[in-house]
């Protein structure tokens, strides 16, 4: 009988006290899970995958059954062929996993799939200051991007198509909204950058009215009415705002925060920010690049403890 086979012949009593440490490096920092840290969480596992894959590159195939060991996944919205395949062959692997569909909203983008396509349509957007100048983000090094303006008449309706394009492209069960955000450099005058946020406001209420049932999360420092919740991305100073947080988001609650790390090698400090993220009642991942997938031992005893507490 191997370990799995045990502790599911074991009653949820006694493998509570049975299961051993997250790992097989007993560091002595966090005991083993309990259900009381999960049971906020009454969808899915608290655990999700950033998966930002291109199957067709050789360094990043391969990798389906690990996304499919997770019960959330963020994934492209590209509909290229290769790209339904794989996303149809991890939910082969896990029929019961969530995928949630990149979707840039304030940013320009040249990531490929329909929703971008559409916004890449609208025309003469950009935050443009008097006088010509159009102030941009950096990404990196020579790259830089135009932000939209979200007060300009012809946005809000790309915006809207341009998530619902992405959701019809495929059975997602919602979307990701990246940078969902007003940036200072928008404007210098706040009534302005307000009311640039209340048609940001508006038009996510207007989505979830279309879509009352998908999930849609949205990497913000804002918290929205009409989303599931936020994306804290490594943003660790930052937990603390999600305490004593009065959680006003459509249910299921599903706020998420990621780790990026470059030392998958310092368990201690992976636990110690699971054990956070717990705290916070706040879903997990953790990766050192969005094309790589990393599994630990210690999540599965999160996925088994959690479908203990649904028995």
């Amino acid at each position: 009988m191997n370990r799995r086979q045990f502790i599911g012949s074991s009653s949820l009593i006694a493998a509570s006290y049975m299961l051993p440490s997250w790992s097989n490096v007993n560091d002595g920092l966090i005991e083993s899970p309990k259900l009381s840290d999960m049971a906020w969480s009454k969808v899915i596992p608290p655990l999700f995958c950033t998966a930002y894959i291109d199957p067709g590159i050789d360094s990043q195939k391969g990798q389906e059954k690990l996304v499919a060991k997770y019960p959330l996944a963020l994934v492209p919205q590209d509909d290229r062929r290769h790209f339904v395949r794989w996303r149809d062959t991890v939910k082969n692997i896990n029929p019961d996993i969530k995928m949630l569909a990149y979707q840039m909203v304030i940013e320009e983008t040249t990531v490929p799939g329909p929703g971008h396509d559409r916004m890449r349509k609208l025309k003469d957007a950009w935050i443009t200051y008097p006088g010509g100048w159009q102030p941009k983000v950096s990404l990196s090094k020579n790259k830089e991007r135009r932000i939209y303006d979200p007060i300009h008449r012809g946005w809000k309706e790309a915006f809207i198509d341009a998530c619902s394009e992405t959701l019809e492209s495929y059975p997602y069960d919602g979307l990701l909204l990246d940078q969902c955000s007003i940036f200072n450099i928008a404007s210098p005058t706040i009534a302005i950058r307000n009311d640039m946020l209340d048609v940001l406001r508006t038009s996510i209420n207007e989505l979830r009215l279309l879509y009352p049932k998908k999930i849609i999360i949205a990497n913000s420092s804002y918290s929205f009415d009409n989303v599931n919740g936020e994306l804290n991305e490594n943003r660790e100073k930052d937990l603390s705002l999600f305490r004593n947080k009065i959680r006003i988001h459509t249910k299921p609650e599903m706020n998420l925060y990621q780790l990026y790390t470059q030392d998958l090698t310092d368990l201690k400090r992976i636990k110690a920010q699971l054990k956070k993220a717990q705290n916070y009642q706040l879903f997990f991942g953790v990766s050192s690049n969005y094309q790589k997938i990393e599994w630990f031992d210690f999540f599965d005893d999160i996925i088994y403890f959690h479908g203990q507490r649904a028995l």
